[in-house]
């Protein structure tokens, strides 16, 4: 529904589902799901070690008291600033397989 052109599938999420099953099968629902996770999995990791490992230098090199000698403020920052700079590292990492699945849903094609 989201990547067909418009009015060219449906737009009932249930005669969707049964169009899918009817042409496809059970493989239909699932066909995106590899790439899907080549994406999701080295993103989810990266997210989570490049978050901490800038946080941890940002306290090393810039805040250099401990941590818990600085205000909520600062520490928000801290904290916000380290998620998006994460952010572009998880976007970098996960833009092929992202593209991956974008051409895969709109076209039909399956991985596997």
């Amino acid at each position: 529904m989201q990547t067909a052109d418009a009015g060219t599938f449906t737009k009932n999420a249930v005669k969707g589902f049964n169009t899918i099953n009817k042409q496809e099968g059970l493989n239909g629902f699932y066909k995106g799901l590899v790439p899907l996770w080549c994406r999701q999995i080295p993103y989810t990791i990266v997210k989570f070690v490049a978050f901490e490992k800038i946080v941890q230098q940002f306290y090393t090199h810039v805040f250099t008291k401990p941590k818990n000698e600085y205000g909520k403020a600062t520490t928000l920052s801290v904290t916000f600033a380290s998620g998006y700079l994460a952010g572009i590292f998880c976007a970098i990492i996960s833009h092929p397989a992202d593209t991956m699945v974008s051409i895969i849903n709109k076209t039909g094609q399956s991985v596997g």
